[in-house]
C-alpha cells in the first residue's frame, strides 16, 4: 500500500520548501459518523497556501487520512504540470498530453502490489 501521507509530505518538502523557500503546514481533520459499531470516517487535509482536499468515506480514520492525502497529491501534481506548461509557453495540446501521462503514472502507482 502506498503511504500517501508520506508522499504528500515529501512532495511539499522537496518542491516548495527547498526550491521556493515556502513554509507550509499540513492539517488533517476527520469527521466520524454512523453508529458506534459501524463508524465511517471522512478526512480533509488542508495545506497552507495550497488548498483543502477531501478524501473518500472509509472504515478507518487512517484509511480516510490516506485517501485525503492521495487526493491532495493528485491535485497538486496536476497543478504543477499546468504551471510548468504555462511557464514554458506550452499549448493546450501539450497540456492534454501531460494530463494523460500523469493519469497513467497515478494509475500505475495505485496498481503496484504491496511490498
Amino acid at each position: 500500500m502506498i503511504n500517501w501521507k508520506g508522499r504528500l509530505q515529501e512532495m511539499l518538502a522537496k518542491r516548495w520548501k527547498s526550491e521556493c523557500g515556502i513554509e507550509f503546514r499540513i492539517v488533517y481533520s476527520t469527521k466520524a459518523f454512523g453508529e458506534d459499531h459501524k463508524k465511517r470516517f471522512r478526512s480533509t487535509v488542508t495545506i497552507s497556501g495550497r488548498g483543502t482536499y477531501r478524501g473518500t468515506v472509509e472504515k478507518t480514520k487512517k484509511a480516510s487520512e490516506q485517501s485525503a492525502a492521495m487526493k491532495a497529491v493528485e491535485a497538486l501534481s496536476k497543478r504543477e504540470v499546468r504551471e510548468d506548461v504555462h511557464e514554458h509557453g506550452g499549448t493546450r495540446e501539450d497540456q492534454k498530453v501531460l494530463d494523460v501521462r500523469k493519469h497513467d503514472e497515478t494509475r500505475e502507482a495505485k496498481a503496484q502490489p504491496p511490498k
